[in-house]
């Protein structure tokens, strides 16, 4: 058993029918081809009111193309499902959409050169609007459950939104649909995100989903140009400054005289906990009692759900023990959202006096920018993590060790890092007049340095 719906597409007018079967289990949304005035639809019929026409941003189609279409559609997915109850079998959703798409494509065979697009609705791939093909690629990664959680789709309907901004202030375009994406309508993005002052780093993790996006539509078909997957921003991204408290900081945070039980003093333990075993705050906030086993922590990593192994230090252990009779049920920490907890952990470092001047740099297209902040001001959730393996890495202990610990799975990821070994390196130098000790010291750390710099360079010649 299977449902249909055919609506109007609140944001671009288009014309979609949604399928839904195996008690709504299962999902696909498929576009008509063609664009409806919400005000001459018949939502009860679900179809075009007789005898209008349809003007939407920029295309013009009238009741029967639009009700063609629409049957059509509906003729192919029913047909789908007969041939699969025939066959005794539930599709999947990948498997229905090949198999519509496979109908679909037999209506309406790929235009030789010299066609009138005109002559064809449902071929019209390039008249797809963007926004069309941004909702087709995120309900098939949910789908098909590419994706763990919503962070995933909140940032690609951001670069989504951003584009429909950059059309609504563009004086070149009315809307943009996927046959039209070139080179000159990324520069025009590309203007937008500078011109609204986002920072290079973000305007190239934003272009970046789209090549995605367009690339995902290349492969169903659309006829995505290949200036546009080729494109690149080459706006410059500088190495981000790694945040993090020094040994002596963090110690001197730990033993901070918090009132006991204030909530100051439940921050600043939760971020501890973190410098102290690598956490990130989404596994801190699904931490377990159960997780705690011997002197060793076991969690699944929400991020890569991979099996971590986190020795507990002495200090841990405290914390461990300070919270696991308070805490009720099965958590093992009360940890607050993600922003109240990086408010109050800027507050508690602020309270502590860590103040030390930090200097970051960005860039907004060409100008380099540098700000400057106190050490309280930049602090958040994740600084513990690299805070954690900056620490672990000056004090000697193999990078092997630490990626057991954090769940690297690549050298390239602990390049960040190399600068703060170099740091330790440069310390110890000044120590030559030292105890033999020292310059042993300084012989390991440079031998860790060269061996990690040595696995960089393998693990990037490998991506």
């Amino acid at each position: 058993m299977y449902n249909l719906r055919t609506y109007i597409h609140d944001l671009n007018g288009s014309v979609m029918t949604r399928v839904r079967w195996e008690h709504k289990t299962r999902t696909v949304v498929f576009s008509c081809g063609v664009f409806a005035d919400k005000s001459k639809w018949d939502s009860d019929q679900q179809r075009a009111q007789q005898n209008t026409v349809h003007v939407v941003n920029d295309h013009r189609c009238s009741a029967r193309e639009i009700n063609s279409a629409v049957s059509e559609m509906k003729e192919a997915i029913d047909a789908a499902f007969s041939n699969f109850a025939i066959a005794g079998h539930t599709p999947t959703v990948m498997e229905l959409k090949e198999v519509v798409k496979a109908r679909i494509d037999e209506l309406h065979p790929k235009k030789q050169k010299g066609d009138s697009p005109e002559n064809s609705p449902l071929g019209l791939f390039h008249l797809r609007s963007l926004s069309t093909i941004f909702d087709e690629f995120i309900a098939d990664k949910k789908d098909s459950m590419c994706w763990r959680g919503n962070y995933s789709e909140y940032h690609y309907r951001q670069v989504c939104n951003n584009i429909q901004e950059c059309i609504k202030a563009s004086e070149r375009y009315d809307s943009m649909v996927i046959g039209d994406v070139d080179t000159k309508f990324l520069n025009e993005l590309k203007r937008w995100y500078v011109e609204n002052n986002y920072y290079n780093k973000t305007t190239n993790k934003q272009f970046s989903n789209l090549i995605t996006v367009l690339r995902w539509a290349k492969k169903q078909g659309y006829p995505v140009r290949d200036d546009a997957l080729l494109y690149k921003t080459q706006l410059e991204d500088p190495q981000k400054v790694v945040v993090f408290l020094k040994y002596d900081e963090l110690q001197h945070f730990m033993d901070f005289p918090f009132k006991e039980g204030s909530h100051l003093d439940k921050i600043r333990d939760l971020f501890c906990f973190m410098a102290l075993t690598s956490l990130r705050y989404s596994d801190l906030r699904a931490l377990r009692k159960s997780d705690v086993q011997g002197d060793t922590i076991k969690i699944y990593t929400k991020k890569t759900q991979k099996l971590v192994l986190i020795p507990i230090t002495e200090r841990a252990r405290g914390l461990i023990n300070k919270y696991k009779d308070i805490t009720s049920g099965e958590r093992l920490f009360k940890v607050p959202s993600d922003q109240k907890m990086n408010d109050g952990i800027k507050e508690a470092a602020k309270a502590a006096g860590l103040d030390r001047m930090i200097t970051e740099v960005h860039t907004e297209g060409k100008e380099l920018k540098l700000v400057t902040n106190p050490l309280y001001k930049t602090l958040s959730c994740h600084d513990a993590r690299r805070t954690f393996v900056c620490i672990s890495l000056r004090l000697g202990i193999p990078a092997e060790i630490v990626m057991k610990s954090t769940g690297h799975s690549n050298y390239a990821a602990m390049k960040p890092y190399i600068e703060i070994m170099e740091e330790s390196v440069t310390e110890q130098m000044q120590k030559w007049d030292s105890p033999q000790k020292k310059r042993e010291t300084l012989s390991e750390l440079q031998a860790q340095l060269a061996e990690l710099q040595k696995k960089i360079a393998e693990a990037e010649q490998g991506m």
